[in-house]
């Protein structure tokens, strides 16, 4: 239960509910997916096999809720799942996201033995987690969860580094430095916190049942708040020796994971206004409905992604995906984003606008002003921290350029992992 997900007070817009998927259900939805993926794949040239199973192997996500209220079913979907796999012989990745608070020996073990991507959810330490990671009696879940990652880290070290992520909350009322502290306590062999993918997530504030593209923000504390970030990114930048080598350059920028993650968006944007082939791709600011991502809510209804509110499912796992309400959404999302005001943006391009947030209530909505200049302030950031990088700190820059204009995955964890030196 966490004090920032308001809406299970109110029983309003989206919120949680003592609703189980069915075993039927959900492996009849995998079954689906993975038989799916496998004729596509079957389509794919022999010599591209290796790179696409690589980049897009299928990948089976149980969250909710909390999945471990419901231990037995998981285990027998996981087990499902990697039985399906073997005789189609697919490599499907598996994971599970979880608030860690009943997470035990048992259910760590299984884990292990089936190689299961695990995702925490853990805000800091004892002092910021408990203001708001709570049980529904009030006190904290900050010792059940840290136990665990001990317990991992400690016990199981390469499947700590490797399998497990944890997702952290910037919420507004946490002392950041004392979460930075603890994650740097935690932190092992150059990697944040003990693993390999750290997860710094923004806060959303869903206390009111209120359409989030609707939403205001304060602009001036806004614009106020991403220059200082710039500021501290280029004291940051300059704290690095140019004499460094680019791996020992990426492991620097992944040991601050605002950076890191606002790099990554920096160098997101540069794909998008350099000449490379794949720049058509990214105008659209959408994934390929339908395909790329599929949602499987508790009752099997199919929906795009978990952005939305749920409001406008595109079929089930009995009669599949409806490719009317498919097209229906697209023609309703261009419409929206086709205005005039839209095509004369000038950050149209850099638009952060999918069509999962604006899905709210059966209708596409249209973003508010405010919405509107919160893009155009974060594109304009991202932008400047490009040309910090590109014009005062170019080591660094050539160093992440090494990484990123080879793939269409941006990600430092991905390239670090491989541990290949680069040149």
């Amino acid at each position: 239960y966490c004090r920032y997900t308001l809406n299970m007070q109110t029983n309003k817009g989206r919120y949680h509910n003592d609703s189980n998927i069915s075993f039927e259900t959900a492996s009849k939805a995998i079954s689906i997916y993975l038989e799916e993926y496998d004729k596509v794949k079957r389509q794919i040239p022999a010599s591209l096999i290796k790179k696409y199973e690589k980049y897009s192997s299928p990948i089976i996500g149980f969250y909710g809720g909390e999945v471990l209220l419901c231990q037995n079913l998981f285990m027998s979907l996981v087990r499902f799942t990697k039985k399906l796999s073997k005789c189609k012989r697919l490599k499907t990745k598996i994971a599970i996201t979880t608030n860690g608070t009943l997470l035990n020996e048992t259910v760590l073990s299984f884990l292990i033995k089936n190689d299961v991507f695990l995702a925490i959810s853990i805000d800091g330490p004892k002092s910021e987690n408990d203001k708001n990671r709570v049980f529904p009696d009030g006190h904290g879940s900050f010792l059940t969860v840290n136990k665990w990652i001990d317990y991992l880290s400690e016990k199981y070290p390469d499947y700590m580094r490797n399998r497990v992520s944890i997702q952290a909350v910037d919420a507004p009322n946490y002392d950041k430095c004392r979460v930075f502290e603890y994650f740097c306590s935690k932190t092992k062999e150059d990697y944040y916190a003990g693993v390999n993918n750290f997860l710094e997530l923004s806060y959303t504030d869903f206390s009111e049942n209120i359409n989030p593209i609707q939403t205001h923000v304060d602009l001036k504390l806004l614009r106020n708040n991403l220059n200082r970030l710039i500021d501290e990114y280029d004291s940051y930048f300059s704290s690095i020796d140019s004499s460094l080598s680019i791996n020992d350059i990426i492991r620097k920028i992944r040991m601050a994971p605002s950076v890191k993650n606002a790099v990554q968006l920096a160098f997101e944007m540069e794909r998008k206004i350099s000449n490379k082939p794949q720049t058509n791709l990214n105008y659209f600011n959408s994934c390929y409905l339908g395909r790329a991502n599929l949602l499987v809510s508790v009752n099997g209804e199919y929906h795009i992604c978990e952005r939305t509110d749920f409001s406008m499912p595109i079929g089930n796992v009995n009669d599949g995906i409806n490719s009317t309400t498919l097209r229906d959404i697209y023609r309703r999302y261009f419409l929206t984003m086709n205005r005039k005001k839209c095509r004369s943006c000038w950050c149209g391009l850099f638009c952060s606008l999918c069509v999962g947030q604006t899905i709210y209530e059966k209708n596409i909505t249209i973003p508010n002003d405010n919405k509107c200049r919160q893009i155009q302030l974060i594109a304009d950031h991202n932008l400047k921290l490009l040309l910090l990088l590109s014009h005062r700190h170019f080591h660094i820059y050539k160093a992440l350029d090494k990484y990123f204009k080879n793939t269409d995955y941006i990600s430092i964890d991905e390239f670090l992992s491989s541990h290949k030196p680069i040149n």
